[in-house]
């Protein structure tokens, strides 16, 4: 099952100031990075870029019920019998020996689940005002601290992205609800799991999808969503570029796939599309999401937001709630896409 970026990927963005994956859900609160995948899995880093091995300290959380956040760490190689050291504002909060880490994945991660440490952690990340990291690893000692400003924000998000909110096993939005069922989503990271009858769109390097390779397609990920009776498929087409990803859509239903098509405001007015770029998927509210990034850093470009349903005349089909550009790319975000002019819904003329 695919995950969110693994941290080291995450990190070497984030410091570098380069775009985040394009199959990632995204957040900066602060000093707080969250990015959570198609599936909900859910990555909340604070890094820095001081001490070079250890970039950065990462709490993890799959979504649905029974599941408990994980600390994630990506440092080399950890020395045989060490330990890991968190101390939160000066004050010691655990000492981990890496036999408690589970083996290190091909990721190159290590991840830490104890419940009862990671409840007493995090207890001390939301109060505290920087972490330190002490560890050592087979090339020596390393020593980092990281910033906890807007740690708090950031558990809020993946409470929200993870449907949690209110429900008794949030990480900060605590209610008493029951926890949040496992989303009907699943995701497609693999050729092999792309339904035979569009495979060959993807996998030839001349055809409609096609030029990606596998690394690629895993890194950037697809899914498979239920709407009523049928699947949305949302897979990535070609290979993107360096900030940018194209997907495209497709419901399927007893073996037979079609496409889907998006509605979007064009120079002339509306029109459809076949293509989304840099999409994130909400299960729970049936929304896919696009920014279309006119350069990296994010500051232009166009803004989509869709509502999809499932009816048994027209199946699966997209409403456009909302679309939003800018022009100028001038160095100013203002205040990310969401807050952008509007194009759609139009402002009525008084």
């Amino acid at each position: 099952m695919k995950r969110t970026a693994p941290a080291a990927v995450l990190a070497a963005a984030l410091i570098a100031g380069s775009a985040l994956p394009a199959f990632a859900a995204y957040k900066k609160v602060r000093d707080i990075s969250v990015t959570c995948g198609f599936i909900e899995t859910c990555t909340l880093s604070t890094s820095q870029d001081k001490v070079s091995g250890l970039y950065t300290l990462s709490i993890e959380r799959k979504a649905g019920p029974r599941t408990e956040p994980v600390l994630v760490l990506a440092p080399s190689e950890l020395a045989p019998r060490s330990t890991v050291s968190i101390s939160v504002d000066g004050r010691k909060i655990l000492d981990i020996p890496v036999s408690s880490f589970a083996p290190r994945g091909e990721d190159g991660e290590y991840r830490y689940a104890d419940k009862a440490g990671m409840t007493k952690l995090i207890d001390a990340l939301k109060a505290g005002n920087a972490a330190e990291v002490q560890l050592r690893t087979t090339e020596g000692p390393l020593k980092a601290e990281f910033s906890l400003a807007g740690f708090v924000g950031g558990l809020i998000f993946m409470d929200e992205t993870q449907g949690r909110v209110g429900t008794v096993d949030a990480l900060q939005a605590k209610g008493n609800k029951l926890p949040a069922p496992l989303p009907q989503v699943s995701a497609i990271d693999s050729f092999d799991e792309i339904p035979k009858p569009i495979r060959a769109d993807f996998t030839g390097e001349d055809s409609v999808c096609g030029g990606i390779d596998a690394d690629r397609f895993s890194t950037v990920g697809g899914f498979a969503a239920k709407i009523g009776d049928r699947t949305l498929l949302g897979l990535p087409c070609s290979a993107g570029g360096a900030y940018n990803q194209p997907y495209v859509f497709y419901q399927e239903q007893g073996g037979r796939v079609t496409p889907l098509a998006l509605p979007v405001m064009g120079d002339a007015g509306p029109t459809t599309s076949g293509t989304a770029w840099n999409i994130d998927w909400n299960q729970g509210t049936k929304t896919l999401t696009a920014f279309f990034r006119a350069r990296g850093i994010g500051d232009c470009g166009v803004y989509n937001v869709w509502k999809a349903s499932e009816s048994d005349e027209d199946g699966i089909s997209f409403v456009l709630q909302q679309s939003r550009s800018k022009d100028d790319c001038d160095g100013n975000d203002g205040g990310g896409p969401e807050n952008w002019p509007a194009i759609w819904p139009a402002k009525r003329k008084s």
